[in-house]
């Protein structure tokens, strides 16, 4: 399936019965504790959080932001970090596409497409 086909796929699917509210601002999870999980797994890299999204189905939300900002060209792909040693999957290049604002833009676009709210936090 090509970036474009799963970019409409993910849209279009129904979320799945396990998909549950979160929140969303590159990652789906609570801020704080993805924070902490950050710095306890790659301490070496650069941490800028900033705001986030409460969206009500996670999961399906952030499928829709990998596939776009994959179409975009700003996923990474597999990356074995030179701190830690991990291969981090879901790593994007926002300044490939403009940056954080382009990431709200796009996050408040597919929000509203999907009919649910925009509840934009900050940490």
């Amino acid at each position: 399936m090509d970036d474009l086909s799963a970019l409409l796929s993910a849209f279009h699917a129904n979320p799945s019965p396990s998909d549950r509210p979160g929140l969303s601002y590159n990652y789906i999870m609570d801020p704080a504790a993805r924070q902490g999980q950050w710095r306890n797994q790659c301490r070496g890299e650069q941490q800028d959080w900033g705001e986030y999204y409460e969206v009500p189905f996670a999961a399906k939300f952030e499928r829709i932001l990998h596939r776009h900002f994959r179409l975009e060209g700003a996923w990474l792909g597999p990356v074995r970090c030179d701190y830690c040693g991990r291969r981090h999957l879901e790593k994007f290049d926002l300044a490939a596409v403009s940056g954080r604002a382009q990431f709200q833009q796009v996050a408040e676009f597919y929000l509203g497409q999907l009919g649910w709210p925009i509840i934009k936090k900050s940490l």
